[in-house]
């Protein structure tokens, strides 16, 4: 239910990528509805969330460990697993996780599906005309959905809860966008 192909991506770049001097190990912790992938240290200096969220550039922290996962043919080339996790996921709800922290990467693998279970009625909804990763407000969300305001809110909280929509902004510029 969780792409094998994206398990091992992600299990080979926190071996490739991680820092080896902090003295902390990998975790491998599976959930219901996913597998979260946690390696000790953050991005190699010179190296951003979103460049590497994208997979534009690669900063090969451990040459000899990536050498030989390429030489194995665990890795293909370098800066690709993550587009390539991304790619295995795609046209599903539930969509894959990086984060970066100060003293950590975590990646969250979620069980693919093309329905959720549990959701209301007007969650499904919403979620279904939501397009993925384009910012909306409420007003947008009411006019794709022809849900008044309060509908529209507790639909939204309801996906908020299952970290399938979060919120960006305060206020009059508070928007939307699905994960």
């Amino acid at each position: 239910m969780i792409p094998e192909d994206a398990f091992r991506e992600a299990i080979a770049n926190v071996l490739v990528y991680r820092e080896w001097s902090i003295p902390a190990s990998i975790k491998v912790e599976i959930y219901d509805q996913y597998i979260e992938i946690s390696s000790p240290g953050s991005l190699p200096k010179g190296l951003s969330k979103e460049e590497y969220i994208s997979g534009q550039i690669s900063i090969l922290r451990n040459e000899k460990i990536g050498s030989l996962f390429n030489r194995l043919g665990l890795i293909e080339k370098f800066a690709t697993g993550i587009k390539r996790i991304k790619h295995l996921y795609q046209g599903k709800i539930r969509q894959p996780i990086f984060e970066v922290y100060p003293n950590s990467i975590m990646i969250r693998l979620p069980i693919m599906t093309d329905q959720i279970q549990g959701l209301s009625e007007s969650a499904s909804v919403l979620l279904q005309r939501m397009p993925i990763n384009k910012e909306l407000s409420r007003l947008e969300i009411e006019k794709i959905t022809g849900f008044d305001k309060y509908k529209s809110l507790r639909a939204l909280d309801h996906l908020m809860e299952e970290n399938l929509v979060r919120k960006v902004g305060q206020g009059r510029a508070t928007k939307y966008i699905k994960l």
